[in-house]
């Protein structure tokens, strides 16, 4: 199985500190935050990746460069107008072939053991699964799922079910994904995944456990602080699955 990960966003709310650094390369307890997913691929046996770059571009790929790849094999696709997450897989179409493959955003902290997820995917009937976990914001969640199956993501469907949930941005899913997309930017939420709500169905895997996004210098703290007191056995984690890291 092969992955994408997410890496060309601009990390705006993360500014002043995104003007000098890509998002993907934030430390965060002294990790780049790229390193928790990939930490997390490597971990289920995925070492076949590429990653999407934009915005500092030359950034994230010497940084692969020098840590040697981590010992996985790393494909770039480069963007000189930005994508977004559905115009930007859909620019990795053939990369992926016709097997299975997993989507995950490079700015996410997790202690989920993604083997997990992909075995639910295997045993499940759907051509895509999402991971959500309980929703704790303030405000309506954006996820709504209804027996083993999600309904709905923002009420974009306008279906009658109460949202629970929100999406940790990663997902397994089937190459039927792509007859949903467009080259063009889009979102592969609301061009891809409503698309196989709506025409067939889109499992999910629930993990109510550790989930941070690095969306805000806020966000970014917290996980900061978390990480480097009670959360401190997910970063060496990361370090044992990937080994020393060069900044």
């Amino acid at each position: 199985m092969k992955a994408f990960v997410l890496a060309a966003g601009f990390g705006e709310r993360l500014r002043p500190l995104t003007e000098t650094i890509p998002k993907p390369l934030v430390p965060v307890a002294g990790v780049p935050v790229i390193c928790y997913a990939l930490a997390m691929l490597k971990e289920a046996g995925i070492n076949d990746i590429i990653c999407n770059v934009h915005y500092r571009p030359d950034d994230v790929m010497d940084f692969f460069k020098r840590n040697g790849n981590f010992g996985m094999q790393v494909a770039f696709s480069p963007e000189e107008q930005i994508l977004g997450t559905g115009g930007g897989l859909m620019k990795c179409r053939k990369f992926f072939g016709d097997d299975d493959f997993v989507i995950i955003n490079s700015d996410i902290i997790s202690d989920l053991h993604l083997s997990s997820v992909i075995e639910d995917h295997r045993s499940g009937c759907h051509p895509g699964t999402i991971v959500v976990c309980p929703w704790k914001g303030t405000g309506p969640a954006p996820v709504a799922v209804e027996g083993d199956r999600v309904v709905d993501f923002k009420r974009a469907l306008g279906r009658d079910v109460q949202p629970a949930f929100d999406y940790m941005g990663i997902a397994v899913l089937s190459p039927l994904i792509f007859r949903y997309l467009s080259p063009e930017f889009s979102s592969v939420v609301y061009t891809g995944f409503t698309s196989l709500i709506t025409d067939h169905s889109l499992g999910y895997h629930v993990h109510d456990s550790v989930w941070e996004d690095m969306g805000t210098m806020e966000n970014l703290r917290a996980a900061d602080e978390f990480l480097l007191s009670t959360g401190r056995h997910i970063p060496e984690r990361v370090k044992r699955v990937l080994g020393a890291v060069d900044l």
